[in-house]
């Protein structure tokens, strides 16, 4: 009998291996899938599957309406990338089934969609909700399992050695296609709506120090997780990471300008935009927004910009693009904080977490470490500083500006806290606020530390005057003479030339 085309498929890409496509290896063949008609149940079957696929080798790109999904994939096919159109989910189930074992049936708009999704790890399926069973059938998957009627806390029970010890997902059972595949790829744990004690267990159940990648509100999900030795990713409507992870590239970072020496009679300014701890909205409206990315204000004045760390190893892609497409002056910086979003207040062992921080900026090209520090002091950054990878931390409490520009000197090295913001709703953090309460900062940078000003740019502002890259801009246009826009790292240079330890020469 003839070996079916998924089987030789999955055989000559599982040779190729496709984690270093672009770095002088084979080109990556990809299964386009256009499922923006798809129903909520054919996408929760297709990421399942593409989860699957991903682990053989195949990669299947999930087409959506956004511009930034285009984007990428017309990176992809201009840098060599073969592509295949495929029709629909029934289409690549139908060449695909037979490297299958089975599914797990589901009934959608309750917890049994994250119970079906963390079996399909164990059991080698793919996740059916019972309104497309019968279709299922018909292409020749048998039932494995029936999640109907358990929560996730069940699956763990009866699997508990059955997940990975690195990477656990929490995603709200409303969503149905999106980051599952991740899940499935990487063998995460998949759950939602647990009480803080148990989100607490079940975390440390899984293993020490994990990535968890979704979301489940801000500051009490950011704390359970951060008092477990784990950091969170928000990444709950990410799509295709499964593929992007497995597509390796090489990517360098701009390198960042020594800045001039500072003068009497200067005030040294970095804005810096917020939410870089967030993968989803960097690796979609982030890279084709007018108020970000692609601002058409973007190179006009120093602006600095938040990254994930993470993004090297999940989404290298996007980095990639990011770091090609940069003028001489974006500068950039970890989201908070550090390797993934965390409150080092909470964190059992922030000398390891500084350590883990370390590794992944290195990575990335980065060196100044974003803070976001929930109910905690400056000080706690201080491990950070014992890297010598760091050069610097940016720092804010759960207020943002609650420090008003202090600076915390370890080993020559600056925590400096974020002095103003530009919020929506508020004239002292209106463009016009602000620019006059930098009027009133001192003018010597050679002798004075509060003559520099951290200010951070709140992502989600200002969408009815064109976003917060428009209101930068209008924040510049009114600052008085005398004020220098850098970036965030040249800021810190700048300290440390100044009032610390001066940065070794490159």
């Amino acid at each position: 009998m003839r070996p079916s085309r998924s089987l030789l498929l999955t055989a000559v890409l599982a040779l190729a291996m496709l984690r270093g496509a672009f770095a002088g290896e084979p080109e990556p063949e990809l299964w386009v899938l256009d499922d923006r008609s798809a129903t909520a149940a054919e996408q929760t079957l297709a990421a399942t599957l593409q989860g699957q696929l991903a682990k053989r080798g195949v990669l299947v790109w999930r087409r959506e309406g956004l511009r930034s999904n285009q984007l990428m994939l017309e990176r992809l096919k201009d840098r060599g990338a073969r592509t295949h159109s495929v029709a629909d989910v029934w289409q690549l189930l139908e060449e695909h089934h037979a490297s299958l074992r089975g599914y797990v049936l589901f009934r959608a708009g309750d917890s049994s969609i994250n119970a079906a999704t963390s079996l399909c790890s164990v059991l080698d399926a793919v996740a059916v909700d019972e309104s497309i069973e019968h279709r299922v059938r018909g292409a020749g998957l048998r039932r494995l399992a029936d999640a109907r009627g358990q929560d996730e806390a069940d699956i763990l029970a009866q699997h508990p050695d059955g997940f990975s010890d690195r990477v656990a997902v929490v995603l709200d059972e409303r969503i149905a296609g999106r980051v599952r595949d991740w899940a499935v790829s990487e063998d995460a744990f998949c759950f939602y709506g647990f009480s803080p004690e148990d989100r607490r267990q079940t975390l440390r159940r899984l293993g020490p120090n994990p990535t968890v990648y979704g979301w489940e509100g801000e500051r009490g999900f950011v704390e359970d997780v951060s008092r477990v030795g784990g950091m969170v990713v928000p990444a709950d409507y990410c799509l295709n990471l499964s593929v992007l992870a497995r597509l390796s590239c090489e990517f360098t970072r701009p390198k960042t300008a020594k800045p001039e020496p500072v003068r009497t009679g200067e005030r040294i300014v970095a804005f810096v935009m917020t939410d870089g701890d967030n993968l989803q909205f960097m690796s979609r409206g982030f890279l084709t927004g007018r108020g970000y990315w692609a601002s058409p204000r973007r190179g006009q004045f120093a602006m600095t910009w938040e990254l994930p760390p993470v993004s090297a190893e999940a989404a290298p892609e996007v980095l990639r693009f990011l770091y090609e497409t940069a003028s001489p002056r974006d500068g950039f910086v970890t989201g908070p904080s550090g390797a993934g979003y965390v409150f080092p207040h909470f964190h059992p062992d922030p000398v390891a977490f500084a350590d883990r921080t370390a590794a992944l900026i290195t990575k990335c090209g980065l060196s100044a470490v974003t803070v976001l520090n929930a109910g905690g002091v400056m000080d706690d950054a201080k491990p950070l500083l014992a890297r010598p990878e760091v050069l610097g931390v940016l720092y804010k409490g759960w207020d943002y500006a609650s420090e008003q520009g202090r600076i915390v000197w370890e080993q020559g090295k600056p925590i400096a806290s974020y002095r103003y913001v530009l919020w929506d709703g508020d004239l002292a953090k209106s463009p016009r606020g602000v620019a006059e309460a930098i009027s009133r900062l001192p003018a010597d940078p050679l002798h004075d530390q509060a003559s520099y000003a951290l200010v951070n740019v709140h992502a989600w502002s200002f969408d009815e005057i064109g976003g917060p890259m428009e209101v930068v801009h209008r924040c510049v246009r009114q600052l008085p003479p005398g004020v220098r826009v850098v970036t965030a790292e040249q800021l810190l240079m700048l300290l440390r030339e100044n009032f610390g330890a001066p940065v070794p020469p490159q």
